[in-house]
Order: C-alpha cells, then structure tokens, then sequence
C-alpha cells in the first residue's frame, strides 16, 4: 500500500534497513524503494534500487522505479541504459511510457522522450499533449520543420477546441518565440473562449513581451 500513503519522512530505522537489503520479497522490496522515493531520502532510494538489480535484474517494476530514481539524482546516464529494457516491457502501457517519457522530457532529455512520446501516440494517436510535447522535442533537438508539420496537423483536427489551440499557441510563444503566429493564435482563441486560462497565459505573456506590465499582471492573475 506504500502507494496509497501520504507524502512522508519516516525516522532512520538501521535494523529495518539491513532487512530490507538482506530481503528477497519482490512486494517488501518494491515497497520500501517507493517508501524512500516518496520521502527526502534520495541516496537511500538509489542504494536500494541498485541491491534490487542485482537479484532482481528482469523485474520491469525494479526497471521502471530504477529510470525514476536514476533521473531524481541526475545520473542521466545510468537512467538512459534501461530504456530499451523498459519500452520492451511495458510497449502497450499507455499510462506507463507517457509517464517515463515526460520524466525524460522535464529533464531536457529529448532523444529518449522521443522515443517514448512516438510510441505513446502510436497507441493513442488522439492524445493532444503528447503531440504538442514531441513538437518541443523535435525543436530542441533541431528539427524545426518536424515541429511545424506535427503542430500544423495538431491544428488542422482541433480547429474549434480552445484548449488544443491554446497549446498550440502557447508552444509557439513562450516555447518557439515565434510572436507573430502566436498573436495570429490569439485572435481567434478571444473569439472562441476569451476567458480560458490558457488563452489569458497567452494574452499576459504577449502584454509583457510588449512592455504592458500592468496588463500583464492583471492577465497572469486571471
């Protein structure tokens, strides 16, 4: 149930610890690694993660928890090694791989959310923020005309939803710096939901970016 627990600190126990590295129980081990995952001790999580692997090597829940860990620490590299491993097992876990994928993604490590985010809309190609994220994959990684085509297509099916187009428009703004197309956004996302968040971040960011600061504020706080 570790999962089903509150955020918390538990105090050092060192006879606990020594069990739960002595432990061979899949279910104890598991537990104890998203105990220490979900607290501040982060050290302590990475020790446990690297006893497991080692009588654990094939269990995809060890591997998932390992690219967690491995990227809470910042050892990138070590995080990177298990992907294949990872999209092997969990290839047809919608929820899984776009979790692992944005983990990779908010630590600036495009290539490998790539990877993730392809898969992900192979299984759900309707899945708007993932279309929107791998655009911003590809234009860190210097793909500029591969951003376009999959914002253009995200584009044309989302004519008449607000919230898509927001998205959109908000990538090119804040993520792009493409000002012009955002503006371009804009007119027609205040016709259609002028009261919208996304449409109001937009509408702040773009007063700010024209010196409006008042304007700015008072959007930012809407």
């Amino acid at each position: 149930r570790a999962n089903d627990l509150l955020v918390f600190s538990p105090p050092v126990d060192t006879l606990l610890d020594k069990l739960v590295l002595l432990s061979r129980s899949e279910l104890y081990v598991l537990k104890k690694i998203d105990e220490a995952k979900n607290s501040v001790y982060s050290d302590w999580a990475l020790r446990l993660v690297q006893n497991a692997m080692q009588f654990l090597p094939d269990n995809k829940y060890l591997i998932s928890k390992a690219i967690e860990i491995y990227l809470w620490v910042d050892s990138d590299t070590q995080a990177i090694k298990f992907t294949d491993e990872h999209i092997n097992h969990f290839q047809d876990d919608y929820n899984e791989l776009k979790k692992i994928g944005m983990m990779f993604f908010l630590n600036g490590l495009y290539p490998q959310s790539v990877v993730y985010f392809t898969r992900v809309l192979e299984l759900k190609p309707e899945d708007s923020e993932t279309q929107k994220n791998l655009a911003i994959c590809f234009w860190y990684l210097g793909d500029k005309p591969k951003s376009y085509d999959i914002l253009n297509e995200l584009r044309d099916k989302n004519k008449n939803d607000p919230d898509v187009l927001a998205d959109i428009a908000n990538v090119l703004f804040f993520n792009f710096r493409e000002n012009e197309k955002a503006v371009g956004y804009l007119t027609r996302l205040k016709q259609l939901s002028p009261s919208n968040p996304k449409v109001l971040k937009l509408s702040a960011g773009i007063a700010e970016k024209n010196g409006k600061h008042t304007e700015a504020i008072t959007l930012y706080e809407a």
